[in-house]
């Protein structure tokens, strides 16, 4: 009894992690701003070979970027990075740490990519573009 308990809430942890993070891939769902920054952090702490899909397909450097050895030149080479901010219309502005961060400031513009798919189109640190 305790071990089907246990499988069903472990089960529903699941479902909720897949339902409350974005799909990089995916253009026919949607993507809050906030969805794809978690997305957008979540790869690159974990996954950087996906980092990529988090992007505008308007982000001049995408495709550079597809090659997840260009993200261990990039300011996001490190792992363990945090975040907080807010969004500010199609802008999310905060603070972030990692690799050779701390507590330094972040921009993200975003732009849709489809109905309510927000994707990133830039990134500034300190004020200056890194990622464009």
């Amino acid at each position: 009894m305790k071990k089907s308990i246990l499988f069903l809430i472990l089960a529903a942890a699941a479902m909720v992690l897949m339902l409350s993070s974005c799909s990089a891939e995916s253009d026919d769902e949607t993507c809050t701003i906030e969805k794809r920054i978690k997305s957008f952090f979540d790869d690159i702490n974990n996954d950087k070979s996906v980092a990529y899909e988090n992007l505008h397909p308007g982000c001049t450097m995408r495709n550079d970027l597809k090659d997840p050895r260009t993200w261990n030149e990039s300011p996001f080479s490190g792992s363990d990075y945090t975040y907080k901010g807010n969004k500010f219309g199609s802008a999310w502005i905060g603070t972030f740490s990692g690799g050779i961060y701390l507590g330094d400031n972040i921009e993200f513009r975003l732009k849709e990519d489809g109905t309510d798919n927000w994707k990133i189109l830039s990134i500034s640190i300190n004020g200056e573009k890194k990622i464009y």
